[in-house]
């Protein structure tokens, strides 16, 4: 890995004998699609850190690639240490708030959106991210008032246009989801489409004894189309596993 490192060096002409070439060079290659490249940042990185343990961006950019590389555990842990290094670094708190968001832990991840605003009200990043972690907790109302307000900054912001479109299909699902619950409790058939969209729009919204009633409706199990996911009825809980072709 060492010699791989040295070769992209030579070609970017970034002096790796200076530990902050070392800083450079890991920050590019972990910005890079290939998961190669990411491991070759990594490599890098911790080379720096050996000695400049105390650098807050080594850590930050070690956090931030384990994330882009979905293992949120690990980033979390990378980035807690370059928080407590830099406290006050917007981009360090809104990484430290995706990690946790990441891992399920929205209670968290708010406070630190909340913070990274407080400090830095403009940055873009932010509010599209604090919007999509309101949207997967089903907080819609604040999940729109973040993408807006993101787009009030940046017009064109892909992240909040598709957010605002999400939040209108899942609202008006959740409105049809209601009417044919309706249906259900005075005892109209209904159609197995419409079941599974009533099932999905309930477990989503975390109405999990809802879901478990139409969930038995529907035979106890339910395999999504869409992503071969399989949720079936335990007891009084639903159990989700995906199943491969």
């Amino acid at each position: 890995m060492k010699q791989e490192l040295e070769k992209i060096a030579r070609e970017f002409d970034i002096p790796i004998a200076d530990p902050y070439g070392l800083l450079a060079l890991g920050a590019f290659l972990g910005q890079r699609e290939e998961e190669k490249n990411k491991e070759l940042g990594i490599y890098a990185l911790k080379e720096f850190l050996k000695s400049k343990p105390d650098s807050p961006s080594g850590w930050h950019n070690l956090g931030v690639i384990y994330l882009s590389m979905g293992d949120a555990e690990k980033a979390l842990g990378y980035l807690q240490k370059a928080y407590k290094l830099a406290s006050g670094d917007h981009k360090t708190i809104v990484a430290l708030a995706n990690a946790y968001s990441e891992l399920g832990k929205y209670k968290e991840a708010l406070h630190y959106y909340d913070k990274a605003l407080a400090h830095s009200p403009g940055y873009v990043s932010a509010w599209t991210n604090l919007g999509t972690c309101c949207f997967k907790q089903g907080d819609y109302p604040r999940a729109k008032e973040a993408y807006k307000k993101a787009l009030t900054l940046d017009g064109n912001n892909h992240t909040a246009t598709v957010g605002l479109a999400e939040i209108k299909v899942r609202e008006q699902m959740k409105e049809k989801a209601q009417k044919i619950w309706q249906e259900l409790k005075k005892k109209n058939p209904v159609s197995q489409e419409d079941l599974a969209l009533t099932f999905i729009t309930f477990f989503r919204e975390n109405l999990l004894e809802k879901a478990a009633k139409v969930l038995a409706i529907m035979g106890g199990s339910w395999l999504d189309p869409r992503d071969n996911s399989l949720y079936q009825l335990k007891g009084d809980t639903i159990s989700v596993e995906f199943v491969k072709e």
